[in-house]
């Protein structure tokens, strides 16, 4: 029996083509207020500050309240006046849904919105304002990333009585990929809506509310429909072939698309116990964990990952299953050490050093004295149609005379090779 050798040039990025700079997708919500989940009163309401009413995921934290403007603590108001109301009816003007206040000195007083950005490359933030009476006529907003320290955020616009205005503000890039900003819309001096110039007689003698502000009977305003917009990282994209593997890791959070394919998994290797490698199906992968991405359909699928933001969700690693995040050298397998790549179908032994890309996973296993060519890994999942394979395919064999000794390759005779008799002719 001829024993057939296959020579190939070692190329360790096989199967899987990524793309990190896809086009940004069109701005999406990151958070909606617009009072139409819960409405009333902010006094002594278990739901205040009040929850966004639409959010792009579960992990933005967005809420609204008003705030005193000197130390940011939370203003709630009271049930007739002063009050603070998250409404959906017709409060100044028609159609403008939000936070509503009553009686507050608005230069006391700020309506602050948290979000987090983490996830997003850009962010706007658009709202429309009315306001009336005492309260005050000059505007400006303001961004934190800590809720402590503020800068001005854009230009200080004016109001005119019962009139809306709507104002878009573009968030800086110290904004940007934030577990919490904090945006604040605020009243600027003493000059009122309703009142020519600076007041002369104070109007907020009503009394003292709870939170030692000085309020009056009226000082209409309110914020409302307010969006934060974004655009989202590019998706990360993995082109796999039918029936086929590719492997991935990064240093954040992923998880599979919600559009992909059905029939892609996303998996790692948990264990690998003789000839057999064990596969479990991975939800969320925390951050630097190899990975395998699995296409079980019958035809080539780009299949999209995308950055997570919640806990991590899926079995552990198995030690011996490694990533890479930049491009390196991948080392040849030695007496005592054998590497193994994806070539989409199979774990392929690597037998010549040469370089292995970005991104991209192997594993790494001590040789075993007792079996120094284990042929073949099958993952023992049920959930995969086809086996992962550890083998020989398309490279070159080791050889060994009978004396357990390693040889080059013979040119006739009898060798052993992946454990079994060869002869060669």
């Amino acid at each position: 029996m001829k024993h057939r050798i296959i020579r190939t040039t070692l190329f360790l990025g096989l199967l899987a083509a990524v793309s990190l700079t896809a086009k940004a997708a069109d701005d999406v919500v990151i958070a909606r207020f617009d009072a139409s989940m819960v409405t009333g009163a902010a006094a002594d309401n278990p739901y205040y500050p009040f929850a966004a009413d639409a959010v792009f995921d579960d992990s933005r934290n967005a809420t609204a309240s008003i705030v005193k403007q000197d130390d940011g603590t939370l203003v709630s108001g009271d049930f007739g006046t002063p009050i603070i109301r998250n409404r959906k009816d017709n409060a100044v003007v028609s159609g403008l849904n939000g936070l509503f206040q009553n009686g507050y000195h608005t230069a006391d007083i700020a309506w602050q919105y948290q979000f987090s950005t983490i996830g997003f490359v850009s962010a706007t933030f658009q709202f429309g304002m009315v306001a009336k009476n005492a309260a005050t006529k000059k505007w400006k907003a303001q961004w934190s990333a800590d809720g402590t320290t503020f800068a001005d955020l854009g230009e200080s616009w004016m109001l005119t009585a019962e009139t809306l205005k709507e104002v878009s503000l573009t968030l800086p890039a110290g904004a940007i990929g934030k577990d919490v900003v904090y945006i604040r819309i605020m009243g600027v001096g003493k000059e009122l809506t309703d009142l020519l110039g600076e007041y002369t007689e104070d109007p907020f003698t009503a009394g003292t509310s709870a939170e030692g502000l000085k309020y009056c009977k009226n000082s209409e305003s309110q914020v409302g429909n307010v969006t934060v917009l974004g655009t989202p990282e590019p998706d990360i994209t993995l082109t796999v072939p039918a029936k086929s593997y590719a492997t991935y890791i990064l240093d954040q959070r992923l998880k599979l698309h919600a559009n992909n394919a059905s029939g892609v998994q996303l998996l790692t290797v948990t264990d690998v116990t003789g000839e057999s490698v064990t596969t479990a199906a991975v939800t969320v992968a925390e951050a630097s964990q190899p990975l395998l991405i699995y296409n079980d359909t019958e035809t080539t699928q780009t299949v999209k990952l995308v950055k997570a933001y919640t806990e991590a969700e899926g079995p552990e690693t198995f030690s011996g299953f490694k990533g890479t995040l930049t491009e390196a050298k991948m080392e040849a397998s030695s007496f005592a050490m054998d590497y193994y790549i994806c070539n989409g179908k199979a774990f392929a032994r690597v037998r010549e050093t040469g370089t292995i890309a970005a991104n991209r996973c192997w594993l790494e296993l001590t040789k075993s004295a007792s079996a120094p060519q284990l042929r073949n890994i099958s993952a023992a999942t049920t959930s995969l149609r086809e086996s992962v394979k550890r083998s020989h395919e398309n490279i070159n064999d080791d050889y060994y005379n009978l004396q357990g000794q390693r040889i080059a390759q013979p040119a006739k005779g009898i060798c052993i090779v992946n454990g079994r008799k060869v002869v060669i002719k």
